[in-house]
């Protein structure tokens, strides 16, 4: 039996004032609301804000480990088993939590793609919060782990910066393409929510060959992740090798790792999505213009980026 699949927002975050915030726009989109968190503390309060909305809150016991995948996994299911399943699933993790393990779930897991599809990875930051930091010489972000939320983001939704000047809102901005080179959609909280730029299927492999295609070109490498421009084509085994031995030699550090690359036969490319050790290959449509060649995006953590290019580099240049 086939199903209608579920989106599935997975929101990040230290602030529980941003985070509310975020759930009660993205309540505001959809009339069948439902939230799983990780938080021991129960779902912020934006998880309640409106009778519309269907007010359910999973909270899951595990930690950041294969036993939070298991909860989580376990909560969702448990909400699309509903007489009437809701029309988007937030998972709301903890400021602790590591994201890795979420996103294996969702990415990886075979019956879970079945059922939903990952709409967007969002982390919420409390601006004010954000640049009083920096301006008293603190980092960004109160922790590794939290700087993880941000260089894993597709979009970073900022609560309370229209009330700071432009020197600081510059600041805030500057910090967080420091830690995401990706070029995240930023938008104010005090504004309206962001749409994720990019389709229903962003994180099908065709999707990440188009979120790839739109990056800024050129190396670009921050504390946490790096975007890499290699020239070149190769065969799909070389490929499937290359990500293979990537994700055995640096997935403990791995967050996330998204590729794409021309092949030396045919028009079509070949596309890797990657959490820690779990992986997903195949073909995807051509780039439309310009010379062949392979695009890596990687998040994580003391990743070896030069193994990491290198070893790119000789599955390209491998007959």
């Amino acid at each position: 039996m086939s199903y209608p699949k579920v989106p599935v927002t997975v929101l990040l975050g230290w602030s529980a004032s941003a985070k509310a915030h975020a759930l009660r726009c993205i309540a505001g989109e959809t009339s069948e609301l439902a939230v799983v968190c990780t938080e021991p503390t129960g779902a912020p309060e934006g998880a309640r804000v409106a009778e519309s909305v269907e007010r359910v809150a999973e909270r899951s016991l595990g930690c950041a480990c294969c036993a939070l995948r298991l909860d989580v996994r376990t909560s969702v299911f448990r909400l699309l088993a509903r007489r009437r399943p809701p029309k988007r699933i937030v998972v709301v993790a903890g400021a602790e939590t590591d994201p890795g393990p979420l996103l294996a779930t969702l990415l990886c897991d075979l019956d879970m793609l079945r059922r939903t599809r990952l709409d967007a990875v969002m982390t919420a930051i409390d601006a004010r919060e954000a640049a009083v930091r920096l301006a008293t010489g603190a980092p960004f972000a109160p922790g590794e782990r939290c700087e993880e939320h941000v260089a894993l983001a597709d979009g970073v939704v900022a609560i309370g910066s229209c009330g700071l000047t432009t020197a600081a809102q510059g600041a805030v901005r500057h910090a967080v393409r420091a830690l995401n080179p990706f070029r995240p959609q930023w938008a104010s909280g005090d504004g309206a929510w962001p749409t994720p730029d990019h389709d229903d299927a962003a994180y099908a492999l065709g999707g990440v060959a188009d979120r790839l295609d739109g990056a800024e070109a050129g190396l670009v490498a921050s504390p946490r992740s790096v975007l890499l421009d290699i020239d070149g084509e190769a065969d799909p085994e070389a490929l499937r090798n290359w990500v293979q031995g990537v994700c055995g030699d640096q997935g403990g550090k791995l967050l996330r790792l998204q590729a794409v690359c021309s092949l030396r036969s045919g028009a079509d490319r070949w596309a890797a999505s990657a959490v820690r050790s779990f992986y997903a290959t195949g073909r995807c449509r051509p780039r439309r213009g310009g010379p062949p060649g392979a695009r890596v995006l990687a998040v994580g953590r003391g990743l070896d980026i030069e193994a990491l290019a290198g070893s790119l580099r000789l599955a390209l240049a491998s007959a």
